[in-house]
């Protein structure tokens, strides 16, 4: 959809309305089978917490990437061609993986000190049930990484609606688990 036609961006546009309200209906699913699954519990507390970590780091970090390499990238397409743009995604994707993989293993290591000072009203229990979900999640940074370069170049591109169904894709296997999982 890169034809700046009125027809063409209402169009675009309702796309990406609709992939956004449906991914918000599907989180607010996810989080009913959750409360329905686990209850008001620690357990959920800690899953909740040991998910939205790395997830808020990501997106502290990927906002700031994301808008600096848009611009970059368009002006080395216009300037030195779509091979040399290439070598720019290869280069970025790849300190991308070597950023994350820092921050997992930092995150990895640093779990039991930052754990009880993000949630210090867990009780024990519930702060090494946090710990060790965090570190079974922190792996979604490599993906996340690679997602949010893919994003940007599509988003370089004018391709707006595969990102817009992100949170479809994200929320959809832990629905499906939670309803029909062990």
């Amino acid at each position: 959809m890169t034809s700046g036609s009125p027809r063409s961006l209402v169009k675009a546009a309702s796309i990406i309305t609709a992939a956004a309200v449906l991914s918000r209906i599907l989180g607010y699913v996810r989080e009913m089978l959750l409360a329905a699954r686990f209850g008001a519990t620690y357990t959920t507390d800690a899953y909740v917490t040991a998910h939205d970590l790395p997830y808020s780091l990501f997106l502290t970090v990927s906002a700031g990437v994301v808008m600096v390499f848009i611009p970059v990238y368009r002006e080395v397409v216009q300037r030195r061609g779509h091979e040399a743009a290439g070598r720019l995604v290869v280069s970025v994707t790849n300190l991308t993986l070597l950023f994350a993989l820092a921050l997992l293993a930092l995150g990895w290591a640093l779990a039991p000190w930052f754990v009880p000072i993000l949630v210090p009203w867990f009780p024990e229990h519930a702060h090494a049930l946090t710990v060790s979900l965090t570190r079974t999640m922190l792996p979604m940074l490599l993906f996340m990484g690679l997602g949010g370069v893919a994003t940007a170049v599509l988003n370089a591109h004018h391709r707006f609606t595969a990102p817009a169904f992100v949170g479809l894709v994200n929320n959809l296997p832990v629905v499906l688990t939670l309803r029909w999982g062990p």
